[in-house]
């Protein structure tokens, strides 16, 4: 799981609920029935008119997505870089064919291999390559654009709220003080509730989804790079150079790591 995600989530949530726990004993009067109705049902209801149910239902469950650990870090950048070396024997020995098997089911690099299988030139193969990697990270983009919609209509349902309880004490003025009571509770309520909900769940997750697209892209453009070279027969070391210069400095993979590497398998075919 990202502990790092659900962690500050949490720690919203106590510090929001502390506050509110710390200051008043009726912690009661926070809960609303209606006005978490009306915000949160009138931003599900905008979200579902302005982008296709399907498309709402998966941004949700994309969430879930990026609560489990990133598989994509400076060290598996690192593995991506070594792999291309070992990569590059492959292709020397068997061929495309050979890397299909090495592919390890990442749908990018068997959508580099069938490509690569077509004969195209370089200049086709990257194009045709960047456009997967760009159409992919667009479509899923939407996901992230749909919470931060719900971030911004959010508060203004809140507002909605605020002015309902206003009209309706308006209404109770000179007749009913609980239902004054009661409109002014559904006013401030659902305010409160429309910046809560954006701020800490529409709006977090949805930079969330972002910075997961991005860094999933920034692997994919890395992989093609070196992908392009591998198949124009560029030497291992120049892909491992080339690559290298796009990774932080602290994590690459370099020469003496290779032939280290090299000699440990020395050393297990002697034994």
């Amino acid at each position: 799981m990202n502990w790092g995600s659900i962690l500050g989530f949490i720690i919203s949530v106590i510090i929001f609920c502390g506050a509110i726990a710390l200051e008043t004993k009726k912690w009661q009067v926070f809960l609303n029935v209606h006005a978490f109705t009306l915000v949160v049902g009138g931003t599900l209801a905008a979200a579902f008119i302005s982008y296709r149910g399907i498309y709402v239902i998966k941004a949700f469950s994309f969430i879930f997505t990026t609560l489990r650990k990133q598989k994509i870090n400076a060290v598996t950048l690192k593995e991506d870089v070594k792999r291309f070396i070992d990569w590059s024997g492959v292709l020397a020995k068997e061929g495309l064919d050979g890397l299909s098997k090495a592919s390890e089911g990442d749908i990018f690099i068997e959508r580099c291999i069938y490509l690569a299988k077509q004969e195209y030139s370089e200049n086709e193969f990257h194009k045709l390559a960047e456009e997967f990697i760009e159409s992919d990270f667009e479509r899923k983009l939407v996901f992230s654009d749909i919470l931060t919609r719900m971030g911004e209509t959010g508060p203004a349902f809140g507002m909605i709220g605020t002015l309902v309880g206003l009209i309706i004490m308006l209404q109770e003025v000179g007749t009913d003080p609980t239902g004054i009571a009661r409109g002014i509770g559904l006013a401030l309520i659902a305010t409160l509730y429309g910046v809560v909900f954006a701020k800490i769940i529409f709006e977090p997750f949805a930079f969330k989804i972002k910075e997961y697209l991005s860094i999933l892209r920034f692997r994919r453009t890395l992989l093609l790079e070196g992908f392009l070279m591998l198949i124009t027969k560029k030497d291992p070391f120049t892909i491992m150079d080339t690559l290298n210069s796009k990774l932080d400095p602290s994590s690459v993979y370099n020469r003496d790591d290779a032939s280290k590497k090299s000699e440990s398998k020395e050393e297990e075919k002697s034994k």
